[in-house]
């Protein structure tokens, strides 16, 4: 990129009801090459704001009609002008037109009569900062194709499951932070039992990403001529060794065999959420996280005796944390409440659970990646 940029690509817009301003900025800027619009009112600058490409507006205050305060308030609500240069040329005081251009959305303030240099001075500042904030933009948007992109790979690899298995129902959801995230649902049918694992992964995006892929590899290699136990260890112990020291997993793994008796492991994982007979509990049992240091790990495995009727809901724990406007969250006992609807209402349980959970934050957007599995007994 040269050092000097070329004015010539660059439009100025300049907003005054004074006929003499107005000359005296054509005449100040257009030896630099400036592409010039000039306005005598917000009417007429608005017009041409619509219709065109501006990269710097030069705002008087005092016009007929609407001033020039309100004009760029109104400018700063529309998204396309949000980060638009606007500087104010007005005769009002030097400390509190700088104050007001401030609170009011400009970016800087010169006191009329201006003087050419000190206005060229600015619109050069104000180019060099656009040509930063163009690059960042650029790579803004080459970072969400980058998103995309990988949100469709992440979903190819841990895709969410819809499965049928010996009368059970199964089903998973995936609502990530950003495009891609660390929360890792899956269920497979392994010497004629069901299999069903969940984890979070700390982190948000890329990073929570990759360790949710290099979690699936390992869970996937694991021989099914281990039991559980044996299962659990040496995925920790895998994990362990490889996992970068500022991050951890929770887990939680079950295994539910044809009679439906259930054998499981949690890792420092939310408790998995059991409806039955119209009573909500949660599964006991709770062993550490897996971390990359060695520690005295005394693993708790459980079991239980699930029934034809009721309904197993694991989930990650940004579903029971997600805030409202007010940082309250939405927690464990309201989550339970939402399952009880959700199991009531039939259909997709999933789905409408998502749309309780979302609505809580008054947002409709989560705070954490969130996981749901819910198996149908």
């Amino acid at each position: 990129m040269s050092s000097i940029p070329h004015y010539s690509l660059y439009t100025v817009l300049a907003v005054d009801d004074s006929e003499i301003n107005l000359k005296l900025i054509v005449h100040t800027l257009s030896p630099l090459g400036f592409q010039i619009f000039t306005a005598e009112s917000a009417a007429d600058a608005r017009n041409i704001l619509l219709t065109n490409r501006v990269d710097i507006l030069l705002l008087d205050v005092s016009m007929p009609g609407q001033d020039g305060f309100s004009f760029c308030r109104e400018l700063r609500e529309i998204e396309r002008f949000k980060l638009l240069p606007i500087l104010f040329i007005t005769a009002i005081n030097r400390e509190l037109g700088f104050d007001e251009a401030i609170s009011h959305g400009g970016d800087d303030f010169i006191h009329k009569p201006f003087q050419p240099r000190e206005l060229i001075a600015k619109i050069r500042a104000f180019i060099r900062i656009k040509i930063l904030q163009d690059e960042l933009l650029e790579q803004k948007r080459n970072y969400e194709k980058e998103l995309i992109m990988a949100r469709k790979v992440q979903q190819e690899l841990l895709p969410e499951k819809d499965l049928e298995w010996n009368g059970v129902g199964l089903s998973t959801i995936f609502q990530p932070l950003m495009q891609i995230g660390g929360d890792y649902t899956d269920a497979w049918v392994e010497n004629n039992c069901l299999h069903i694992f969940i984890a979070d992964c700390s982190g948000h995006g890329p990073s929570a990403a990759l360790l949710a892929a290099m979690l699936k590899m390992q869970v996937s290699s694991l021989s099914p001529d281990q039991n559980l136990r044996e299962k659990v260890k040496t995925l920790r112990h895998n994990l362990e060794k490889i996992l970068p020291e500022e991050f951890s997993i929770t887990f939680f793994y079950g295994i539910l065999h044809e009679d439906l008796s259930f054998e499981y492991s949690n890792g420092g994982h939310p408790s998995p959420m059991l409806f039955r007979n119209g009573e909500i509990t949660t599964l006991p049992g709770m062993g550490p996280l897996i971390i990359p240091i060695e520690i005295n790990v005394s693993e708790e495995f459980k079991s239980i005796q699930l029934e034809k009727g009721s309904f197993l809901l694991l989930y990650t724990d940004g579903a029971t944390e997600i805030a409202d406007k007010s940082m309250n969250i939405l927690g464990e006992e309201s989550l339970k409440l939402i399952f009880k609807e959700g199991v009531s209402k039939g259909g997709d349980i999933l789905a409408s659970m998502m749309d309780s959970i979302l609505e809580h934050s008054e947002r409709g957007t989560n705070d954490d990646d969130i996981a749901m599995m819910v198996l149908k007994l």
